[in-house]
């Protein structure tokens, strides 16, 4: 396994973040950091899913603006473009449909 960076803990500590370093893995950032790839953790895909279904929901009601669902889409594929979660990134993009009712007003 390679070595983390000397400025690693100097990095962290600026950012008040806390990196936990195992033998094997690291967990990181809502990732668990192999030395040849990283994978998401469990709680955060499912943290991702949850919010998904719920701005959605808020979406379709008509209390969230398309600025905002594309700000909050924006900044969870990002995240995900970080590691290897192709999968799960089509299979969040394909189990939620963003939809409003055509005579309801946009905001």
């Amino acid at each position: 396994m390679r070595r983390p960076p000397d400025e690693l803990p100097a990095i962290t500590a600026a950012y008040d973040l806390a990196l936990e370093i195992t033998e094997r893995v690291r967990s990181f950032a809502g990732w668990t950091v192999f030395a040849d790839h990283r994978r998401l953790r469990r709680p955060t895909g499912v943290r991702m899913q949850r919010g998904m279904r719920g701005l959605a929901a808020a979406t379709a009601e008509g209390e969230v603006s398309w600025g905002h669902v594309q700000a909050v889409m924006s900044s969870w594929l990002g995240h995900l473009r970080h590691g290897d979660a192709w999968g799960l990134r089509t299979a969040l993009l394909e189990g939620v449909v963003f939809a409003r009712d055509r005579g309801e007003g946009m905001r």
